[in-house]
């Protein structure tokens, strides 16, 4: 708990407010020649602000590839800029929520065993003509959104219903399987080499 509030005062993120942690991933197809990968925010930011504040806040973390992004001073106070931000470990643990698309950092943030909504409005386009998935959206350990829309009431619905159910321990199994037995603790593993 400490720490979470040195990183909301960190990021002047005020104590009472629940934390989105928006993290999707670069796109193929959305580059400029002389600039790099571009992103256009998939999600409907004042819809978003609409549904969820005042007690939301959202942290847009980009991925490192992307040299354009969306204008935050519309939204100052709901939405904040984070892909600067050097450790994602740090966002995760302030995070009540995970929103993301293809990223890998669901793996991580899976370790928490908090509530994470996958946020695939080209899942068609990405499967057949970028990059495909390593395996079936059924694995995800939470709701997959397959369409442009506002998913404020989305959000909600899983901040009410979310429990730690056999999808996602399963998930973890497969791929965290190091995660303690605790709610959101990791057991932290000390290798000692012998040299001889």
């Amino acid at each position: 708990e400490e720490d979470v509030g040195s990183v909301k005062k960190e990021l002047h993120i005020p104590p009472d407010k629940k934390v989105i942690l928006y993290a999707p991933t670069w796109r193929d197809d959305q580059h400029e020649a002389g600039v790099g990968y571009t992103y256009q925010m998939g999600l409907n930011m004042e819809r978003l602000r609409e549904g969820l504040s005042p007690d939301h806040v959202i942290l847009f973390r980009a991925h490192y590839m992307i040299c354009r992004l969306f204008d935050f001073e519309e939204y100052e106070g709901f939405l904040y800029d984070v892909s600067g931000y050097d450790d994602i470990n740090r966002l995760y643990m302030v995070s009540d929520l995970l929103v993301t698309d293809y990223s890998s950092v669901f793996f991580d943030f899976a370790n928490l065993k908090r509530p994470m909504l996958f946020y695939m409005y080209d899942h068609q386009i990405y499967k057949d003509k970028l990059r495909d998935l390593y395996f079936d959206v059924e694995r995800l350990p939470g709701p997959v959104i397959r369409e442009v829309k506002d998913i404020s009431g989305d959000i909600r619905e899983l901040e009410r219903t979310f429990v730690y159910d056999e999808r996602y321990r399963a998930f973890n199994q497969k791929f965290n399987p190091h995660a303690g037995p605790c709610s959101g603790e990791v057991l932290n593993y000390v290798l000692v080499y012998a040299i001889i």
